[in-house]
């Protein structure tokens, strides 16, 4: 069994509770595969306006800038993590009762039409 464990806080685990729990939860796996994905330690733009420009440049093959074409292998590497697990879980603390801005940026990156869900005549479905 792949599991992926999406982490969302660069704060050590001797000062937050979900890094405590992260490190408690990696310590007590066993049996299976494990990879985390460190939102604080990949490169991730954040989704915007660049990536959209890149989807428009890809489709008529022109070159990508250095930050599309960053953030399109962003956008990939993220999903490649996602596709390979069997079990996913999120290590994050909430901040001002929201997630960290680089989860969301995780999110929005795996959450497209045709890999997390589909549309279908009532609107969409997840797979």
């Amino acid at each position: 069994m792949n599991v992926l464990v999406v982490k969302a806080n660069n704060r050590p685990a001797s000062q937050a509770v979900s890094s405590k729990m992260y490190e408690t939860f990696i310590q007590n796996l066993e049996g299976v595969n494990v990879t985390t994905y460190d939102v604080f330690d990949e490169d991730m733009p954040y989704f915007g306006q660049e990536l959209f420009n890149a989807f428009g440049k890809m489709q008529a093959k022109e070159e990508l800038t250095d930050v599309e074409q960053r953030i399109v292998e962003a956008k990939q590497k993220a999903m490649d993590a996602l596709q390979s697990a069997d079990v996913v879980g999120f290590a994050f603390p909430l901040w001002n009762l929201t997630i960290p801005a680089k989860l969301q940026t995780f999110i929005d990156y795996v959450y497209a039409a045709g890999f997390t869900f589909k549309y279908n005549e009532n609107g969409f479905k997840l797979y």
